[in-house]
């Protein structure tokens, strides 16, 4: 059966938006790419027709869970959800099926509280694709640049902004206050593009658009600039 291609399919052609999802409904991508680690993440429907019908003829069981076109190397990659990755020129020829360590999963997999906080923090932006590595957290990745972080109990752990786009920032609202009074006086041209919550020794890790890493405490206290060893 091809139910899986298809009804992936028909969830990349649906252009939802958050303010229309319900707490277990997450947005996926249309036609949207974006600039990530390794190559442009793309939607199963960008790819070459018979690259599609590829798919669909030899894993008509499989689920498409990652696309993307390597523009250095000038292929398309699909990731299947029975763990292979497979490669293609970019006329659409195969070159070869291998298989991937990273687990790429469906939003329905993620926890109600990754799901819930997804949908009231994403802006409008799509899910490109959800990877859960093998400690239980979670890496999702969308459609505006933005990289959120959980780890296996729901927990956000880190905010990541990949594209610096001028009209979208970190909502540090969500943060401690002290943090966000510290940045507006002493960094006020400054865009804050990580935020990582340190899970064992406690406190955050800001990283700013001049490259600059700060350290503060639970409470959003100022503790240092972190210096590069």
């Amino acid at each position: 059966m091809k139910n899986n291609i298809f009804l992936m399919l028909a969830l990349f052609s649906l252009s939802v938006f958050f303010n229309a999802c319900s707490e277990d409904s997450l947005p996926l991508p249309e036609d949207s790419s974006i600039e990530s680690r390794g190559g442009d993440d793309i939607s199963f429907v960008q790819l070459p027709q018979n690259i599609k019908d590829y798919i669909l003829s030899n894993y008509p069981n499989a689920t498409v869970v990652r696309t993307k076109f390597e523009s250095r190397k000038n292929r398309y990659e699909v990731y299947l959800d029975n763990g292979l990755k497979i490669k293609f020129t970019a006329d659409g020829g195969l070159i070869k099926v291998e298989t991937y360590k990273e687990e790429y999963i469906d939003a329905s997999a993620l926890p109600r509280v990754v799901r819930n906080y997804i949908n009231a923090n994403n802006r409008g932006a799509k899910i490109m694709y959800i990877k859960r590595r093998s400690s239980g957290s979670f890496e999702i990745y969308l459609d505006n640049g933005f990289e959120f972080e959980f780890d296996e109990s729901g927990n956000l752990t880190r905010i990541e902004d990949f594209n610096l786009n001028d009209n979208l920032y970190i909502d540090m609202d969500k943060f401690p206050r002290g943090i966000k009074t510290y940045l507006s006086s002493n960094y006020p041209n400054d865009i804050v593009t990580k935020v990582k919550v340190k899970k064992y020794a406690g406190g955050y890790e800001v990283k700013l658009s001049s490259e600059l890493k700060l350290e503060f405490t639970t409470d959003g206290s100022f503790i240092r600039i972190k210096t590069r060893r």
